[in-house]
């Protein structure tokens, strides 16, 4: 029925109630999460269906926003939407000079300026994170927040799937972040594999120059135990 009702025209309330359901199916995907502890996270662990279904749900999610664009000026959606996607447009434009996240990272990921022609699979996923870093992350501020997983590349999505370490110290600092909102629907998950993550990549991958400092910030603010 929901694809029977895609095919055909669409009414203003039609895209609104769309888009809000997508959403709550959003919300619930990222609040469902089988772990108790990091070592029973992704990375740590090879992930089931469903602990990486997320990624399938915002990539829907990004493809329905051109059906249905909450941000129209008829919605009611439209300052939700304005809010969540203010990068939507500019995120596939590297800016100049990154400023938020640590220039450790930057350099590691070659996106310090000393090579701007190449191709480079970090690029998008770390503007967007970089912009998002600016705003201070709260219960008034998820929706923007969420939208780091809404503009993730097909590319990038992809070396998280494969475990690649570059991909996962942003998704570190993502997490990290994004956990002092404190959100109902995703703290749990950004703790735990906040803390699976730099538990893999400190097990893993400890030959990455300057790994510990990189790691230092994700570790710190995602310490706190899951009961």
């Amino acid at each position: 029925m929901f694809n029977k009702t895609l095919q055909g025209p669409l009414t203003s309330s039609d895209k609104d109630a769309i888009w809000a359901s997508v959403s709550l199916l959003t919300a619930s995907t990222l609040a469902q999460i089988d772990a108790k502890v990091p070592e029973q996270a992704w990375p740590l662990v090879n992930p089931t269906e469903n602990e990486l279904a997320w990624m399938v749900v915002f990539d829907a999610k990004r493809q329905l926003w051109r059906i249905v664009d909450p941000s129209r000026a008829d919605s009611c959606l439209r300052a939700f939407a304005e809010e969540g996607y203010f990068g939507l447009h500019a995120s596939g434009y590297p800016k100049p000079t990154l400023t938020e996240l640590p220039e450790e990272v930057i350099q590691l990921l070659g996106l310090d300026g000393s090579d701007t022609n190449s191709y480079n699979p970090y690029r998008v996923a770390a503007n967007t994170l970089d912009n998002i870093l600016a705003v201070h992350s709260s219960q008034s501020t998820v929706l923007c927040y969420l939208s780091f997983l809404c503009l993730m590349p097909h590319d990038f999505r992809s070396l998280l799937q494969h475990k690649d370490p570059y991909a996962l110290i942003l998704m570190a600092y993502w997490y990290a972040h994004f956990s002092q909102s404190r959100a109902w629907h995703i703290w749990r998950r950004c703790i735990l594999e906040c803390q699976a993550v730099c538990i893999y990549l400190g097990k893993y991958h400890n030959d990455i120059p300057g790994i510990d400092k990189i790691l230092e910030f994700p570790r710190r603010l995602c310490e706190v135990g899951i009961v």
